[in-house]
């Protein structure tokens, strides 16, 4: 997943989308050391327009750092700005505990029992979520070994940051058709919500249409509240949200819809991020053309974006028809989209970054390419794309791109994990 359609060339302003690239995900294996090497990349491009945030140029290339190694990583994740330390979600089952200099300590949980890592299936996504700011849990995105279904599923965290294992339960089971396009991550919003990534369930150009069906979780995103009340720990149960769009809704046949639903018209949302605004940022990988990032500022009274949208797949790939006879009226556009030129397949989201991390990239948004490797960016004013520029030369297989206190990191299917830095 990743890159950027004005590759090193110019910068150049756009309005709503522009070309670049898209697919997906997921091979290969690395191994469980750690290691640190440094590789400055100096990315030269001819520049049409001046961005300035703050006073603060954007830098013309980022300096990637590797701090560790990890066995396929696909998600780093804080649990708490105090804690010191931080997690890796590594597909075959694994999230391990590691210091902030890349020292591993603790397989803080191991599900390689429950699930494995084969093609887009494993271990994809972890959040974590305090009701009193003194007990924490965890919530894992995972498909079963099979590959018949996704469970999201609660730990119990004890006070070293580890999980206990006997305090599993299962908050939700979802059915998938094929075995691929399972979505997988997971975020705690603003309004402390349990946010659920779905896929379309699999295969090509969503051939049961499910993406925009109300009866279905799959090309969604999901709104939980995952254990509303002490009792609802000791059973597989969750509430839904009363204020979630579709409560209470049918569809055009008059079926309920489902009202876990808070967004629509999805196709692979492989990684989401709500920025300090609350807005909600989707790096949805295409079918064969086109990869989009869309966004949603909160509206009205939410404290999230995305509230009710429909993103338009399958009707639309990106801005593109795709199926025709499929309506999406009224529906959200991708604020930015790529070709699948120069090999590019697969987009790998995605952070808003955070003013206090990187300054000079405030405003703007990072992302990659699975086959392109390389670290690019669109800078955002008044909802709309300003610029638009990639910042390193391929750093492998990237599959996402994250961000914590400690900084923005790129993670590689292969094993190394990177922090960016401004050059």
């Amino acid at each position: 997943m990743n890159v950027l359609q004005a590759a090193n060339k110019t910068h150049r302003s756009v309005f709503g989308a522009v070309i670049l690239t898209t697919s997906l995900l997921l091979a290969s294996c690395g191994s469980d050391s750690s290691s640190t090497d440094t590789t400055t990349v100096d990315t030269t491009a001819e520049t049409t327009t001046t961005s300035t945030v703050l006073e603060l140029s954007a830098p013309d290339a980022l300096t990637a750092t590797r701090v560790m190694k990890a066995r396929q990583p696909v998600a780093v994740v804080e649990r708490d700005t105090a804690d010191g330390f931080f997690y890796v979600v590594e597909k075959q089952g694994y999230v391990s505990r590691y210091s902030p200099d890349g020292t591993k300590l603790s397989d803080a949980l191991d599900m390689t029992a429950r699930t494995k890592s084969s093609g887009e299936r494993g271990l994809l996504g972890l959040a974590f979520r305090t009701e009193d700011n003194a007990t924490w849990y965890a919530y894992v995105n995972y498909s079963d070994r099979e590959g018949t279904n996704s469970y999201i599923d609660e730990y119990m965290v004890d006070s070293a940051g580890d999980f206990i294992k006997d305090s599993r339960r299962t908050v939700m089971t979802i059915p998938q058709p094929y075995t691929n396009h399972n979505g997988g991550d997971l975020k705690v919003g603003p309004d402390n919500m349990l946010y659920i990534a779905m896929g379309d369930g699999g295969s090509g150009n969503d051939p049961q249409r499910l993406a925009m069906k109300l009866t279905s979780l799959l090309g969604k995103i999901l709104r939980i509240d995952p254990a509303p009340t002490a009792a609802a720990r000791n059973s597989d149960t969750y509430d839904i949200p009363a204020d979630n769009p579709f409560v209470g809704a049918t569809d055009s046949k008059g079926n309920p819809a489902l009202g876990e639903i808070w967004a629509i018209g999805l196709r692979n949302p492989w990684r989401i991020h709500f920025d300090e605004s609350g807005a909600l940022w989707i790096a949805d990988v295409g079918q064969n053309k086109w990869e989009e990032i869309s966004m949603s500022a909160p509206s009205g009274s939410d404290r999230v974006g995305g509230r009710g949208a429909n993103y338009g797949w399958s009707a639309f790939e990106g801005t593109h028809v795709l199926n025709p006879e499929m309506s999406a009226e009224n529906h959200t556009p991708p604020v930015f989209e790529y070709s699948h030129d120069d090999g590019r397949c697969s987009i790998s989201g995605g952070v808003a970054v955070n003013p206090a991390v990187i300054p000079s990239l405030n405003g703007w948004y990072l992302f990659s390419d699975y086959c392109d490797g390389k670290i690019a960016g669109i800078q955002m004013r008044n909802r709309a794309v300003a610029d638009s520029r990639t910042f390193t030369d391929s750093l492998g297989a990237i599959v996402a791109v994250q961000q914590m206190s400690t900084g923005v990191y790129a993670l590689s299917i292969e094993g190394p994990v990177y922090r960016l830095l401004a050059s």
